[in-house]
Order: structure tokens, then sequence, then C-alpha cells
């Protein structure tokens, strides 16, 4: 939820740095210097790298296909590429390469939001089914935890009371 959070607040800066204090991201990034450039982009690459590896892992825990999975998570990986690449060529070939900024942004609010969608039914769709031992207390597993098919990748001990 925290990553759904910061997403919002950026896009909220985004559209205060490109549209209302500059007349459009062109003119932001054309004005910028390459160094902050530069920093912006080192910290832009591993911001998500963090973000798409955790919610590769997490992806990778549904129940969902291997081939969607992996458009899921390739298309954020794309999308970033694309994203910081688009900041360069506005800089030093004009701005025409802004529309690849609004596409790579909607490719990544894309595959992130379905990606969301699919982890919190994961989440959630298991508890509806988690097993309740003899005094109507559901009990724990890691199975319920992860959705299944990580579940032996995290040594925890089965059957808690909760």
């Amino acid at each position: 939820m925290g990553f759904t959070l910061t997403q919002g607040v950026a896009a909220v800066t985004v559209y205060w740095q490109t549209m209302l204090e500059n007349q459009n991201a062109y003119t932001y990034f054309s004005l910028m210097r390459p160094a902050k450039l530069l920093g912006l982009s080192h910290a832009h690459l591993f911001g998500y790298t963090v973000l798409f590896g955790l919610t590769g892992l997490m992806v990778c825990c549904t129940r969902l296909s291997a081939y969607i999975k992996g458009v899921l998570t390739c298309g954020m990986v794309l999308s970033a590429f694309a994203d910081v690449g688009s900041w360069w060529l506005m800089k030093y070939f004009g701005p025409a390469f802004e529309v690849v900024t609004y596409g790579a942004g909607a490719l990544f609010a894309g595959c992130f939001g379905i990606s969301l969608l699919f982890i919190l039914k994961t989440i959630f769709g298991s508890w509806r089914k988690q097993p309740r031992n003899s005094d109507g207390l559901r009990l724990f597993s890691v199975e319920w935890l992860w959705g299944g098919p990580c579940g032996d990748w995290i040594l925890m001990p089965h059957n808690l009371t909760v």
C-alpha cells in the first residue's frame, strides 16, 4: 500500500513540475542541468528496481499463468526504461519525445494496477478459503499467506492458531 501511496504523490509532483511550474515536460527537462538529470535518473532507476522487484515477487506468488506474470512484470520494467530514456531524449532532441513519457506512465499504471489487483485477490481470496480448527478459529499457513505457489520458499511452522 505504501508503494501505491508513493506513486500517487509522485503523480501529483510530476503534474505540478511539468504543468504548473513549467509549460510542459519538455521545458522542465530541457532546462535541467545534465548532472541533475543524471541524479534524477539514478534515483528513479534505483526506486523502480526496488518497486518492480517487490511487486514482481508478489505477482510471481499469484495463481496467474507464467505468461501473464511475465507480461505484467516486463511491462513495468520496460515502462521504467522508456520513461527515463524519454527525459534524455526530450532534453537533447526536442519535445517530440514527450509522448513517450506519457505512454510509459500509462503502461506502468496499467501493469502495476492489474498486478496490485491480482495480489490483493490472492491475499484476500485465500482468506475466505482458510481452514478452521475445531474451535472455529482460522489456521495460519504459508500457503494461505502467499496463495500457494511460493509457500515452500519460506520456512514457517504450519497450523498455528491465529
